[in-house]
């Protein structure tokens, strides 16, 4: 069973802190990866209600949080990366912006359309947007015809269904609740596969699986109520034959900050976690050993995250061979990532150089991004598949309540073949890799 190892880092471990919970946040970062497990993946990375400072140490101490939009109706609708500095620097640091240069500048007007793209996280970080910000500094935008403006939220699909940016990055739940609440989007380009979300013991405790016998009357944490997680641990239970509301206790422990999972785990309060690779990450940091039980079922879906539009702007004279535009830049930063992990890694710093270290980030990118790349078998490259978001519709139906708490805003199956474009694909494809590789094989630091 793969496990997770202890990482030690910064001055003291949690229980030796003489500030509390708030030193573990201020004085760890996690220069070093303590998950081996890497079949792990993202489904919507930090959708967090709170930033205790920049970079890493931000990415790890902000809990994976809603799908709704809850607390985000105050949140500006286009922070973009000059604002995002603005917000986060009420944090612990202030989030690295990238400066405008005299190429920017001097850029020929009405040659390149501008466009707008919402990632779910609050400032700039070269580890979570590692592909666009290749894309960006190689030029494959601009070869494309198109200028990214990225607008950092914490609640992408409102913006996206409103209008108020032109693409997002959506999860597949995201797609699905949007539908069922009568807004259709489409997923056009998927860059990553796998799944983002699991469930962990302490490395020590004598909890070998994730079963009916081990779970029953247990006490589960999660990161808040509307987590992004909860709807997949609803199905997890549900598969072992237990029912989500009355077999165990879901225990909220760290909307903002993973330290007080820690002490939840230290006082016995909870006995699993069930949460995101980076919550499980922000908890290592603090020096706690993680051992991870994720059901096979789990580790194997194939539902992530995509570059996703509106489906009546997609119609828009125009937008589609736009969009086929703005998915074939990434692919090709795709490429050269694959190609180059340190040379994108590079880039993605001269963005974001506030994020961490260049020995920091190349581990976060190797987990979040190298290591999946790569599409399953008998799928496109960036093809969003089919049959893995069936699979994890009905996975999540499995674990539905279909009360007012529940994160799922249906309970019947979705058309999935209706939220996913896949007449794109080709197109976006349609270009030459080999002077993609060998840029990437003669980039200099």
């Amino acid at each position: 069973m793969p496990h997770y190892s202890p990482v030690r880092l910064g001055r003291c471990p949690a229980h030796e802190c003489k500030g509390g919970t708030d030193q573990v946040n201020r004085l760890y970062l996690p220069r070093h990866s303590a998950l081996p497990n890497r079949r792990l993946s993202r489904r919507s990375l930090l959708r967090g209600t709170a930033i205790g400072g920049a970079g890493l140490a931000a990415a790890a101490f902000v809990g994976c949080g809603d799908d709704d939009d809850d607390d985000d109706d105050d949140t500006p609708a286009e922070a973009t990366e000059a604002e995002a500095t603005e917000e986060v620097a009420e944090g612990t640091a202030e989030a690295a912006a990238p400066e405008e240069t005299d190429e920017e500048e001097e850029e020929p007007s009405g040659e390149l359309e501008n466009v707008t793209f919402a990632f779910s996280f609050p400032a700039p970080h070269a580890g979570l947007l590692c592909l666009h910000y290749v894309a960006q500094e190689m030029g494959y935008f601009e070869e494309e015809g198109i200028i990214e403006e990225i607008s950092y939220q914490t609640a992408v699909t409102p913006l996206l269904a409103g209008g108020t940016v032109d693409y997002a990055e959506a999860s597949p739940d995201e797609i699905l609740n949007a539908y069922a609440a009568g807004q259709e989007l489409k997923s056009l380009y998927q860059p990553l596969y796998g799944f983002f979300f699991g469930v962990v013991v302490p490395a020590d405790s004598d909890i070998q699986e994730f079963t009916a016998e081990t779970v029953q009357g247990q006490a589960i944490g999660i990161t808040e109520l509307a987590g992004g997680e909860v709807p997949a641990l609803r199905a997890m239970i549900a598969s072992i034959g237990l029912d989500s509301n009355t077999d165990v206790e879901l225990v909220p422990t760290s909307g903002s900050s993973q330290a007080i999972t820690v002490d939840a785990f230290n006082t016995g309060r909870i006995q699993f976690m069930a949460a995101s690779l980076l919550d499980f990450a922000a908890i290592e940091v603090t020096g706690f050993a993680l051992r991870n039980i994720t059901p096979p079922v789990v580790v194997d879906l194939q539902a992530d995250n995509s570059v996703s539009v509106r489906a009546d702007w997609l119609e828009e004279e125009g937008n589609r061979e736009q969009a086929v535009r703005f998915c074939r830049a990434e692919a090709k930063a795709k490429v050269f990532t694959r190609e180059n992990p340190d040379a994108a890694v590079e880039l993605a710093l001269r963005v974001a150089p506030d994020t961490g270290s260049f020995e920091e980030v190349r581990d976060f990118v190797e987990i979040t991004t190298i290591s999946r790349l790569d599409p399953p078998e008998g799928i496109q490259d960036g093809e969003p598949p089919l049959e893995g978001w069936r699979a994890y519709q009905d996975f999540l139906l499995a674990g539905s309540t279909g009360g007012e708490a529940d994160p799922l805003a249906f309970t019947e199956p979705q058309p999935v073949e209706e939220l996913v474009d896949l007449t794109l694909i080709d197109e976006i494809l349609d270009f030459d890799e080999e002077p993609i590789l060998q840029q990437a094989r003669d980039f200099q630091a």
